[in-house]
C-alpha cells in the first residue's frame, strides 16, 4: 500500500467442505502495542483480527475465529520461501493448545 505502512494481499483458496473462498488481508504494525496486525476479510462474510510476531523467515499470527456462533482460536503461520512467495498454514483450536489443520497453501506475487 502507498506509504509503506501496510501490505495488502488478495487470496483465493479451496477450503475443504467450504469450496472456493476469496479474501483480502491487510498486514501492518501497531507501534503502541509493538505487535504486527493481520486484518482479514473473506467471501464468507468473516472479518478477523490477529496479532503476530516474526522469527527469521517465519511469521505467526494468532486470534479468535468465529464460525456458526462458535469462537475458536486461530493460528496462521507464513514462511517466506523467496522474495516473491511464501507458504501459509491455517490451524484452529478449541483450547489454544491442541491445533488441527484448516488450510495450507502457497502464495506468489504477481
Amino acid at each position: 500500500m502507498e506509504g509503506n505502512f501496510f501490505l495488502v494481499s488478495k487470496s483465493e483458496a479451496n477450503m475443504e467442505g467450504m469450496g472456493k473462498v476469496t479474501g483480502l488481508v491487510v498486514m501492518g504494525y501497531d507501534p503502541d502495542q509493538k505487535v504486527y496486525t493481520y486484518r482479514s476479510f473473506n467471501s464468507m462474510g468473516q472479518s478477523e483480527l490477529s496479532l503476530g510476531k516474526v522469527d527469521g523467515d517465519t511469521w505467526t499470527w494468532t486470534g479468535d475465529e468465529h464460525y456458526g456462533g462458535m469462537t475458536m482460536k486461530g493460528r496462521v503461520t507464513m514462511k517466506v520461501t523467496s522474495p516473491t512467495s511464501y507458504t501459509i498454514k491455517f490451524e484452529l483450536s478449541m483450547d489454544g493448545k491442541e491445533w488441527f489443520p484448516a488450510m495450507d497453501g502457497k502464495a506468489t506475487k504477481k
